[in-house]
């Protein structure tokens, strides 16, 4: 069995070179964005906390179909979700937050929350409290149609494991079928983060341009491909309305002293106290852990392996994701159009069929 994914396995970064770090904008240049939200999603709404305006992402009709409720990665965005979120959207109904100190989300004065606060139970705090306020408010079930509470949670990284504990503590008050981990394992995540200091030390904090920000994250490795780099650019750094523009958003350096608490219990509760299914996307068999290989070859966890991915699966390969998504999912009736259908075991209902992934691909186009 494999042990924990040494820190020679992660993406390297390059080292600092001329040009790499950007100085300082002026205070109030023009910097501005290309691309908006409403590429991916249909809305943008705020659902307010004791001390938070949380921004939320959404894309959907929530009447006769589950919330599938997106959770982005440490020092990203709600906006990393988009191009899933664009090619899943006719059978779910999508929700992706920007968590406290990342994105649009702001304390009650305005202000980004600051590293230190970042904490595991206040970002679990956070996302039930969106949920709470997404089924209390916006969930419409048509006439005569359940109106059963159906929730399934899907997070990358960070977002993997927050997903994998709110799954644990929600199950009981929702139907919570299904928990989807994107490119995460516990032992792997806490093994990488002597990694992460380094990473974080040799990311400019200020960016001049959206561009500047774009071609950092594909040379670094961060992301693979410039266009969703340029999609996520208004999440990840103030725009000319701020008065730091090109300042970067979640100030992940100071809040160290919480990353082993994000992770630390994500397999006990994604393997055992979660009773629902699972599903792991990664890119590659390396970065299991000794506990996910058990699970899988015990049965109890589904693993698709996503080839030429590097960590941000759902937006290098979002064409991939999607297919295997609602591969799942109309096969566990968790679609619309499915939801609360009975199972034919005699023949096969035409709605389960998936949508070829060549389909997709003509539809939507592969990320470049």
């Amino acid at each position: 069995m494999r042990s924990v994914l040494p820190t020679s396995c992660l993406s390297a970064v390059p080292e600092d070179v001329e040009g790499t770090v950007p100085s300082s904008p002026p205070k109030g240049a023009e910097l501005s964005f290309s691309r908006s939200y409403t590429e991916c999603f249909d809305d943008r709404f705020m659902v307010e906390t004791s001390d938070l305006n949380i921004n939320v992402y959404s894309k959907g009709t929530f009447d006769q179909m589950p919330l599938f409720f997106c959770i982005h990665g440490a020092g990203f965005s709600g906006l990393s979700f988009g191009p899933l979120v664009q090619r899943i959207a006719s059978e779910v109904y999508c929700v992706a937050p920007d968590l406290r100190g990342h994105g649009l989300t702001v304390q009650k004065d305005g202000s980004t929350t600051p590293g230190a606060d970042l904490t595991v139970e206040r970002f679990l705090d956070d996302a039930q409290a969106v949920i709470k306020d997404i089924f209390d408010n916006r969930f419409t079930p048509k006439e005569n149609a359940s109106d059963k509470r159906t929730l399934i949670l899907c997070g990358h990284s960070l977002g993997g494991s927050l997903a994998a504990k709110l799954a644990a503590r929600l199950q009981a008050d929702y139907d919570v079928p299904l928990c989807i981990l994107i490119d995460i394992t516990e032992s792997v995540a806490i093994g990488a983060i002597p990694n992460m200091s380094t990473v974080i030390r040799k990311k400019p904090t200020v960016f001049n341009t959206e561009a500047a920000l774009a071609n950092w994250l594909v040379a670094s490795h961060t992301l693979l491909n410039k266009s969703a780099a340029l999609f996520q650019a208004p999440g990840l750094i103030y725009g000319k309305d701020s008065e730091t523009p090109g300042k970067v958003i979640a100030d992940l350096g100071a809040s160290g002293e919480n990353w082993k608490a994000w992770f630390e219990g994500l397999n006990d509760c994604f393997y055992t106290k979660f009773q629902g299914y699972r599903l792991l996307f990664i890119s590659g068999m390396e970065k299991l852990d000794k506990d996910t290989e058990i699970m899988h070859m015990q049965g109890r966890l589904a693993i698709e392996v996503i080839k030429g991915a590097n960590h941000n699966l759902h937006e290098e390969k979002p064409n991939e994701l999607a297919f295997f998504l609602i591969r799942y999912l109309r096969r566990m009736h968790y679609t619309r159009g499915l939801l609360g259908k009975p199972f034919n075991f005699t023949s096969k209902d035409p709605d389960e069929d998936p949508i070829p992934l060549n389909d997709l691909r003509t539809q939507f186009g592969d990320p470049k």
